[in-house]
């Protein structure tokens, strides 16, 4: 340890006397898909992106069954309200799986949100479906797959292929007013399954919302990344947003490897990086072992890692994105944020609609009662 710790004190005096860290580079992972790209919509119509969202994810719809709280628990229909829910431990729910976003007219320019490959086209103007319709799917910085949905278009762009690539801000289509809808809007969906989805979720006692993920949370806690070239020895490592060592890799001869497995090739290959980072804090060195542990990387703090090699591709950082736990949080946060319109659109249930979920009859009571 002593020897270490020397030489990360030899290592920042070069540092401070060379300035040797080099950023590769800095691009966007992730954009808005319609409107300003940088530029997140909001609910006033006059926001900066161009684009309002006339219903939040997870707001509400006439919800039925015998929940007196317009939703439904995530331990099952045996909690009807929202308190005795929560008090249980659980979590309450209203059911929208994406969010509409719209500027009150037909045949804006609708861009892919990332790179990926088109997984389903889907053409259609039937009043029970999502009309025109593109899913695309994602690989994500740590493998893990994600698929955005956009629905209601008024056409699909030719360029747009089924198992072709697509790449950020290609444009996939237009507004438009297809399938299940009333008015001119984008309904996009950001989840970890590969199917349709039906809109509304009016009964989940399999917790199935936890697949779908507020699209717009999404992407704004994923708009930048950043690469550290890494030379032998000991790099100093900082990043103007926070990244979990779960969207982190260190990219070796065109291939990506998970900090704990760089620091654990074996067989593999050659140990790239020490399994421990370090941080100087208030006098004293913080250690953090990036095979065991979840380690986050806090904006504004400097950290430290040795690199046996020169990886040829660097070190990676990315905004962590809904789908980890430490920005999880965040969609949790908010999932009650469309409360008020929730009650809105429940003060006239239907009771002809229970026991049923179709994007049909889900989405014309939302877009005829609550925010379209």
């Amino acid at each position: 340890m002593g020897m270490i710790l020397r030489d990360i004190w030899m290592a920042a005096l070069s540092i401070v006397l060379l300035g040797s860290i080099a950023i590769a580079g800095e691009a966007g992972l992730f954009s808005f898909p319609v409107g300003t790209a940088s530029i997140a919509p909001t609910q006033e119509s006059n926001n900066k992106n161009g684009y309002h969202i006339s219903q939040s994810f997870n707001t509400g719809v006439d919800y039925v069954a015998n929940s007196p709280d317009g939703g439904w628990c995530s331990l099952g229909l045996r909690y009807t309200e929202k308190v005795a829910c929560e008090v249980a431990g659980g979590k309450w729910y209203y059911g929208h799986t994406g969010v509409d976003l719209s500027n009150r007219a037909s045949g804006g320019e609708i861009r892919a949100i990332g790179d990926g490959t088109v997984s389903i086209i889907s053409r259609s103007t039937c009043s029970t479906c999502w009309g025109n319709m593109v899913r695309i799917e994602h690989t994500l910085p740590n493998g893990k797959l994600i698929y955005s949905q956009y629905g209601h278009m008024s056409s699909i762009d030719p360029s747009i292929m089924q198992d072709r690539p697509v790449t950020l801000g290609q444009k996939i289509g237009e507004v438009g007013s297809t399938g299940a809808s009333t008015a001119p809007h984008l309904h996009i969906e950001m989840k970890i399954e590969d199917t349709d989805g039906p809109g509304y979720l009016l009964d989940d006692p399999q917790n199935r919302m936890r697949n779908f993920f507020d699209p717009l949370l999404f992407i704004d806690d994923r708009m930048f990344g950043m690469t550290i070239a890494l030379s032998p020895g000991w790099t100093q490592i900082s990043a103007p947003f926070h990244s979990t060592s779960t969207t982190t890799y260190i990219e070796h001869n065109g291939r990506k490897y998970s900090l704990g497995k760089a620091a654990t090739l074996g067989p593999v290959g050659p140990r790239l990086i020490y399994e421990y980072i370090y941080q100087y804090v208030n006098g004293q060195w913080i250690t953090s072992n990036i095979i065991t542990g979840d380690l986050l990387f806090e904006s504004g703090k400097s950290y430290w890692i040795y690199s046996y090699v020169a990886p040829s591709g660097g070190m990676g950082l990315f905004t962590p994105g809904n789908n980890y736990p430490s920005a999880r949080g965040r969609q949790d946060m908010v999932d009650t944020a469309g409360l008020d319109g929730a009650r809105r659109c429940k003060k006239r249930r239907r009771p002809a609609l229970a026991g049923r979920s179709t994007v049909a009859q889900d989405q014309r009571v939302s877009a005829r009662k609550c925010l379209q």
